[in-house]
């Protein structure tokens, strides 16, 4: 712990000394001792130092002695002691009314005082504390290193340094989550450790100091911080327990982290599987699920995140964003109210979430909630697309569900304009259609009633389709089909005649629905193929 001039004057050598002036400083740090030996001593003295004298070197020049005080006070220095009767009669009431006024602490010496002994008794003390600083920061690397190498966690690094620096402590990650607290119990006298929410909840906007919020890191890695309330960085020994472990910790957090890359490796690997048909063993599913720990809690669905119509580097930024710091785990986790059985997984060129959906609310409506948060959350160019599966009941589900989540993605491009979410249940015509064995009797259908428009939008390089669906969805209105594609009134016009002239009726009745249906379908194929 830093002296003050405080302390130097309780000193066995300095009992005889008295504060004549500037009382109300004696809390200025010392650091060093020096003798005022020569009249310019300005240049040559340091902040923190305790400058003892005769004041022989000034004693005749009044001017000097005039402005002494200001200029030792702009050094920082921490005070003046002063040994009158030998070349100054008295202290000059000039530099006690500046001392008073400066806060710059004057202490008169007794008439027999040997300088250099007080010099001596200074330098002594201060070498002494910081040897103690010493062999307290090596007591404490020692005692934490040692921990490290038999193996201890997190929890186990954070209660020893609870116990060396006898406060209570909370480890947090770098959101300010808690990930244990260490307390102190005055009725058994023991530290406690509580681990995650059970902690002690810190609110980082409302902490009140004095308190140390000291950052866990490695390079440009952050991993979470320490924080010990009733205590401050002017603590030397706590705030430099408070380092040592910090580096150990990182040292942990680091380790961890590359353990968890390697466990997620494989985790990723086996949802993968699930998510292609690639493991579809009841036993193979079991076994995986407990070496991986991933707790699949059903009824569960399909949650598909694309984002499409931008950049390559601008894609991978945005699912980085989404991935780093566990941002969209946590958006999961608070909008469906469940911690457990949700899963995220990056899978061709998509996030694909694996979810528990709220008691209460639809995962449509939940799914909605979510692209808002996302864009809340952060500016991206594109379109992003959400596309839900039905509810999956299993495990051997999943890799069903994957399929109606792609093919609504897939679907939902086509239809919106522009950032949508696509859900199976609110388009059940697509379940239908999926449950038609023959693939081929859709392709027949889908020719029979659109095979024209297809083949001249092929060879004239058009978008007849585009301005169909576009016609149907407007109830055949020109204006608003126009407003809808960006177009001209007469393009729009040109195109419906020209689709008139292909065989498509756009009177109500059986024809039109079955051109409906027909394009259904088409849209349907079209994803399961990109699916594929």
């Amino acid at each position: 712990m830093k002296q003050t001039l405080r302390d130097i004057l309780h000193l066995e050598g300095f009992k005889n000394c008295k504060v004549i002036a500037g009382e109300n400083g004696l809390g200025r740090l010392v650091q060093t001792a020096s003798l005022m030996e020569v009249p310019d001593i300005l240049p040559f003295v340091e902040a923190n130092t305790l400058l003892i004298t005769t004041l022989y070197p000034i004693a005749s020049e009044k001017g000097k002695m005039a402005t002494l005080i200001p200029a030792l006070n702009n050094k920082q220095v921490a005070g003046i002691c002063i040994k009158p009767m030998r070349y100054i009669d008295e202290i000059p009431q000039t530099m006690l009314d500046q001392a008073k006024e400066l806060m710059f602490p004057i202490i008169e010496l007794p008439p027999d005082a040997n300088l250099s002994s007080y010099v001596n008794v200074v330098l002594s003390s201060v070498l002494d504390e910081q040897i103690n600083q010493l062999k307290y920061r090596d007591q404490v690397h020692r005692s934490m290193v040692n921990l490290l190498l038999t193996g201890a966690d997190i929890q186990s690094l954070t209660r020893k340094l609870a116990e060396i620096t006898k406060k209570n402590i909370t480890l947090m990650d770098r959101e300010y989550q808690n990930i244990c607290s260490v307390v102190f119990r005055e009725q058994t006298s023991s530290w406690e450790t509580i681990t995650g929410a059970h902690g002690r909840r810190i609110e980082i906007s409302s902490v009140q100091e004095p308190c140390i919020l000291f950052p866990i890191q490695a390079g440009m890695n952050l991993f979470g911080y320490l924080f010990l309330e009733d205590c401050s960085s002017q603590d030397e020994n706590v705030y430099m327990a408070v380092e040592q472990a910090a580096m150990l910790l990182a040292t942990v957090f680091f380790r961890n982290d590359v353990d968890l890359m390697h466990h997620r490796i494989f985790k990723d690997s086996f949802l993968r599987g699930l998510l292609l048909g690639n493991v579809t063993s009841p036993s193979e599913i079991t076994q995986k699920s407990e070496a991986y720990n991933v707790s699949f809690v059903f009824p569960m669905y399909v949650l598909i995140l694309c984002l499409t119509d931008c950049e390559e580097n601008q894609k991978h930024h945005f699912y980085n964003r989404l991935l780093n710091e566990q941002w969209l785990e946590r958006q999961m986790r608070t909008l469906t109210g469940h911690r457990r059985g949700i899963h995220i997984v990056f899978c061709e060129d998509a996030l694909i979430v694996l979810t528990r959906s709220h008691n209460e609310i639809p995962i449509e409506k939940l799914a909605n909630k979510l692209k808002q948060e996302i864009d809340k959350y952060m500016s991206y160019n594109g379109r992003l697309g959400l596309g839900i599966s039905l509810t999956m009941e299993g495990p051997e589900q999943i890799h069903r569900g994957y399929r109606q989540a792609l093919s609504m993605l897939t679907i939902g491009y086509y239809i919106y304009q522009k950032s949508y979410v696509s859900s199976y249940s609110q388009n059940r015509i697509y379940e239908l259609i999926e449950r038609v064995a023959d693939k081929e009797l859709l392709r027949g259908y889908v020719n029979d009633k659109l095979g024209k428009i297809l083949e001249y939008d092929q060879k004239n390089h058009t978008n007849l389709m585009e301005t169909m669906k576009a016609l149907i969805d407007t109830n055949f209105n020109y204006k608003k089909t126009a407003k809808m594609l960006f177009l001209h009134y007469n393009t729009v016009r040109y195109r419906a005649k020209k689709i008139q002239e292909l065989g498509i009726s756009f009177e109500q009745g059986q024809k039109l629905a079955e051109v409906v249906f027909a394009y259904n379908i088409y849209l349907w194929l079209m994803a399961v193929e990109e699916s594929r």
